[in-house]
């Protein structure tokens, strides 16, 4: 596009250079004028929003309940899960070959909740490929649970 703007509009081989620094130029201001008009616009909004006590308080209250909410459903997830493992811990002899997979499960669930949950529930299959799923499905839960207890905590204090 350069090349041919140079040769239709009959630029001298002279001002090449500064018909491209003044290209440059106007492409470094055009970007300058874009973000500084979102800049300004924003800042004060941003500010604007802050200001505004009401409004800010309604939304710590609902993120607030949305943490409680997602605490809740994360952490009866949670309980499920550890059933399962229970009832595959119940029903796993101690020389069957799965055990020690079992075991290592049990060694990552969370001592207090999986001390409360007092029996097993659910069908469970043991194989490898199951108590795989089982696994994952327990580290991430677990990590669920965590991460809205912490966000509770934290917009609560």
């Amino acid at each position: 596009v350069g090349v041919i703007s140079i040769i239709e509009l009959n630029i001298h081989w002279g001002n090449i250079p500064a018909t491209i620094t003044a290209a440059a130029n106007t492409y470094g201001l055009f970007l300058l004028i874009a973000m500084l008009g979102h800049g300004l616009v924003n800042v004060p909004r941003r500010c604007w929003r802050r200001a505004k006590r009401e409004m800010n308080l309604k939304r710590y209250q609902f993120d607030v309940a949305r943490y409680d909410a997602n605490l809740f459903d994360s952490t009866e997830a949670l309980k499920k899960t550890l059933k399962k493992v229970r009832k595959a811990s119940e029903i796993t002899p101690e020389t069957d070959t799965y055990r020690k997979y079992i075991d290592i499960i049990i060694t990552k669930c969370p001592p207090d909740e999986y001390n409360s949950v007092p029996y097993g529930e659910g069908n469970i299959e043991l194989s490898y490929n199951k108590l795989a799923l089982l696994h994952e499905k327990l580290m991430r839960e677990a990590h669920s649970v965590k991460m809205y207890r912490s966000l509770f905590n934290h917009s609560v204090h």
